[in-house]
């Protein structure tokens, strides 16, 4: 940053040189500079095609969604050729934050549309220019609508590992189709791809459990960690795993790296959320190849035979939302060990929550709340008139396009919004801890439930109140509250959830009941090794039983 601004001080007109400390603040998440190096590199140079395809890519992740599909516009007539700008171009038509319900029907028909285009746009002479871009941008904002997103993202998954294949025969990288003959009574080797070893939510709520308690004696851990994040989770893995790879490595590397390794079990806890991570998942690089909820869908790709997920996250019709075959290990299905809890001493006042009403938390990042069941939060404060939701900010501004939506839609109901509802900054997880100890109810996202939100939740005592649907990402709350046998707080309608909300308020006494059942049975959440050997069991019959000839066929 300081080189940039030094040479913009030497030569003010530079535009490369603003577009450049673009680039460098946006990385150190300084983006109102960021967006204002992009601007004044434009207005230098107008025809700086890069400049307005990455503040298009900047306004995305912001909320701004029109607005970034304006500037990848104007990059794509500057430069029509450019694979990478109509593939953002393609990507972004899924905004992150809505303003109307017409709003989302418009950006999913032209998602569609867009990808056929791209599909269509990359020949085979523009194969190598893709494979540059897989990745970069992905579809994750998808999942943050409630129906089945199986077409489009098998349509996604194709384009993808069409272009990989390409780019893995031509980097002499062959793929693995057969397992690896082992001495009798050797291990099976596991090797866990991700960038988020770590503390992160996919380590947390279950790639943990996988790693510390996977036996010894039966598997091998191979852990390819693609992020150089580290603390002392990641410490933890490296003592855990017989093999821990990390290290600046290029994607080649890394293939080669994974390859070479002679796995037997390639496992991707998430496929959506990291650029490198999706580019090795697009191709073979062991004979069986397995992804799990880290991002809750589908992942669309033809190279993953397996997805592991849990009998109370999925229902008796789900396997048709998955291209790959769908795994259900038993109950929650995960080993996940009790948060430490401690709080830290946070201003609430200085904040804007108001300590004598009721605290109903909506943790929720913004993509969360989809502009469907605004209504929900309308007929929650028509109801107990006197209490306060409480929102969070998030890191990039799209709670500001949240923040603004719910205001209008509740003064336009002919409520205070100021009265009932607040924006709070994000807090460490200490802070989020006493937030959660002085409140009286998490609401769960509807359409998109949190685990480790819920899960933080009830080891603070805090009740859940949930409204549960048919797909993995809608179950996450209502999976942990049946295994606390405390099903009263699941709900099957927003009506339901309404009225749930209302009575756990109003008659305290009710809620107390409910507070001490989650204390009771809390400790059925925790240390579940069934889910474990249920897992073992799956790799072992995988590799030399029973499920073998699936792969094979």
């Amino acid at each position: 940053e300081a080189s940039y601004r030094q040479v913009i001080a030497l030569k003010s007109d530079d535009a490369t040189a603003h577009y450049n400390l673009g680039n460098t603040l946006r990385e150190l998440e300084k983006l109102d500079e960021a967006e204002a190096s992009y601007r004044q590199a434009i207005a230098l140079k107008s025809d700086l095609a890069e400049a307005h395809s990455n503040l298009g890519g900047l306004l995305h992740a912001r909320g701004l969604g029109t607005k970034s599909l304006d500037c990848l516009l104007r990059a794509i007539s500057l430069n029509p050729d450019s694979v990478s700008f109509r593939w953002a171009f393609s990507i972004n038509q899924l905004f992150k934050v809505y303003l109307t319900y017409d709003d989302i029907k418009k950006s999913l028909h032209r998602f569609e549309v867009e990808l056929t285009k791209l599909q269509e746009f990359i020949t085979a002479e523009r194969l190598d220019e893709t494979a540059e871009v897989v990745g970069k941008s992905q579809p994750y904002y998808l999942a943050y609508f409630e129906i089945d997103n199986k077409f489009l993202l098998d349509k996604y998954g194709e384009i993808c590992c069409r272009v990989m294949k390409h780019w893995q025969e031509k980097n002499l990288i062959a793929p693995v189709n057969s397992i690896t003959k082992r001495n009798a009574g050797g291990k099976i080797k596991v090797g866990i791809v991700s960038a988020h070893i770590r503390y992160h939510s996919v380590w947390n709520a279950f790639l943990k459990g996988v790693v510390k308690n996977l036996d010894s004696e039966k598997f091998e851990v191979h852990i390819f960690a693609l992020n150089d994040k580290v603390d002392n989770e990641t410490e933890l893995a490296k003592t855990t795993a017989k093999y821990f790879n990390a290290g600046e490595r290029g994607l080649a590397q890394w293939a080669n790296k994974i390859k070479n390794s002679e796995i037997d079990i390639a496992f991707y806890p998430e496929i959506g959320m990291h650029p490198e991570t999706f580019k090795l998942a697009s191709m073979r690089l062991a004979p069986v190849q397995v992804c799990s909820w880290g991002h809750p869908e589908t992942s669309g790709l033809p190279t993953m035979d397996y997805y592991i997920s849990s009998e109370l996250l999925e229902t008796s019709g789900s396997d048709k939302f998955y291209t790959e075959k769908l795994i259900k290990l038993p109950s929650l299905g995960v080993y996940y060990e009790p948060l430490t809890l401690e709080s830290s001493d946070v201003d609430f006042i200085q904040m804007g929550i108001n300590p004598n009403t009721p605290k109903l938390l909506c943790l929720g990042v913004p993509n969360k709340f989809s502009p469907l069941h605004d209504w929900v939060f309308i007929e929650i404060i028509r109801r107990l008139g006197d209490c306060q939701l409480i929102f969070m900010n998030d890191e990039k501004g799209a709670s500001e396009v949240l923040e603004r939506r719910l205001k209008a839609r509740i003064e336009d109901a002919g409520l205070i919004f100021d009265r009932h509802v607040v924006f709070v900054p994000q807090q460490s997880r200490q802070g989020f801890s006493a937030l959660m100890k002085s409140a009286d109810l998490l609401l769960d996202t509807i359409g998109f439930s949190g685990f480790n939100t819920a899960m933080h939740a009830i080891g603070c005592g805090l009740p859940v109140i949930t409204r549960e649907g048919k797909f993995m990402r809608t179950r996450h709350a209502s999976a942990i509250l049946r295994t606390l046998e405390i099903e009263e707080l699941i709900t099957k309608t927003e009506t339901e959830y309404i009225d749930l909300v209302e009575k756990l308020v109003l008659d305290r006494e009710f809620l107390h009941n409910i507070k001490c059942k989650i204390k009771d049975k809390e400790n059925y959440l925790y240390r579940n090794e069934n889910a474990i050997r249920a897992l073992e069991d799956f790799f072992e019959g995988v590799i030399s039983g029973s499920l073998k000839s699936e792969v094979q066929n």
